[in-house]
């Protein structure tokens, strides 16, 4: 019975890829704030900040996690009943899956930022300097 309501509950809370990553990374670590669990998606995985605490507002309207606001210091983050429920709807393989890709995607991303300025190729300054 209560897999069949957490299934349920699974297939009203629509996720993307990137919410159901938060998801997986709030069950998985234990980082405190809202703001330090955004430090450390944006280092680990390359994503902007403000594209972190997008998804975690997105995550919080859908009951899914709690955290504190401005007005409500000293909350920590964590994932409501609801949350729990399709955190363990996942399962290790996807999560695992799901992580590695993300993390990949946004290492292919920086790399290409890298060799690519605005259309541009990135030229090392100092190649054309001869050293006698």
């Amino acid at each position: 019975m209560v897999q069949m309501v957490a299934r349920v509950i699974a297939k009203s809370v629509p996720l993307t890829k990137r919410e159901r990553l938060v998801m997986i990374e709030i069950g998985r670590d234990r980082i405190d704030t809202a703001s330090a669990f955004v430090s450390y998606m944006s280092e680990s995985y390359g994503f902007s900040k403000s594209s972190v605490w997008y998804n975690l507002k997105r995550l919080k309207d859908k009951d899914v996690l709690d955290f504190a606001t401005k007005e409500e210091q000293g909350k920590p983050l964590t994932l409501t009943g609801r949350g729990l429920s399709l955190l363990r709807d996942f399962g290790r393989d996807e999560g695992a899956k799901l992580m590695a890709e993300l993390e990949s995607t946004a290492y292919d991303a920086q790399d290409a930022a890298n060799r690519n300025l605005h259309g541009r190729a990135v030229i090392d300054p100092y190649a054309f300097i001869s050293v006698r």
